[in-house]
């Protein structure tokens, strides 16, 4: 029996097939291939299209016994849709990245903060001296949290002040204030701070922590 191999599916066919049972594809026509002497078993025929549209075919016969010594059956050779399919089906080796050089994490120095002092609208006057960073937000004693600017005496509660509402530090020369994502939110001269971002700070700047304001004011020539 001659089965023919479709050149689109490669389904195997019977070689009177005008279409393939699986694909749906016209069979190539055989013009006029006959079967080997010698052999006994299936044939099984492939076809690839050549240029011009030319059906080449070429027959393979898997064996049920022994060739006789004049007739050895060919090695087999895939063919040109196979190859194709073989690559196509075969992962590509993806390009091994080239080691990234580690980055160090930036350091950020603190120096102490120059003396200063907040004034509140009360004209009473909270200093910061003597550290290189100070936090401001309400003290929590169950907690054993006290801030150096500790507004809980000054209404801060009510004020609506967090418990870590900012930070004063010393960066770049200049004396800065960050918000630390508090709920009523930091501003300077009216303006809100986005948290967790330092913001440098002049002279009499007018700061507020949620409703409770103050002035910020530098201390020349302490001692």
């Amino acid at each position: 029996m001659t089965q023919v191999l479709c050149t689109q599916c490669q389904k195997a066919n019977s070689e009177t097939n005008k279409f393939c049972e699986q694909c749906g594809a016209a069979m190539p026509r055989l013009a006029g291939k006959k079967r080997k002497a010698g052999y006994r078993g299936t044939e099984i025929i492939r076809g690839e299209v050549a240029p011009g549209n030319r059906v080449e075919t070429e027959i393979l016969t898997e064996l049920e016994g022994e060739a006789s010594p004049a007739k050895k059956s060919r090695p087999y050779r895939p063919t040109v849709i196979e190859r194709a399919d073989e690559l196509q089906k075969k992962p590509m080796e993806a390009e091994a990245d080239p080691p990234r050089k580690r980055e160090a994490p930036e350091t950020i120095m603190l120096v102490d903060f120059p003396p200063a002092e907040l004034i509140l609208e009360t004209q009473e006057r909270l200093p910061l001296q003597g550290a290189d960073e100070y936090f401001v937000g309400r003290g929590d004693p169950v907690n054993d949290w006290l801030p150096a600017v500790d507004l809980a005496p000054h209404g801060g509660e009510s004020g609506g002040v967090s418990r870590k509402h900012a930070r004063f530090y010393y960066a770049g020369g200049r004396c800065t204030l960050a918000d630390l994502d508090s709920k009523n939110g930091t501003y300077i001269n009216d303006k809100k701070l986005t948290p967790r971002q330092g913001y440098p700070l002049t002279e009499g700047d007018r700061l507020r922590f949620g409703r409770i304001q103050l002035t910020f004011r530098l201390i020349p020539n302490a001692a």
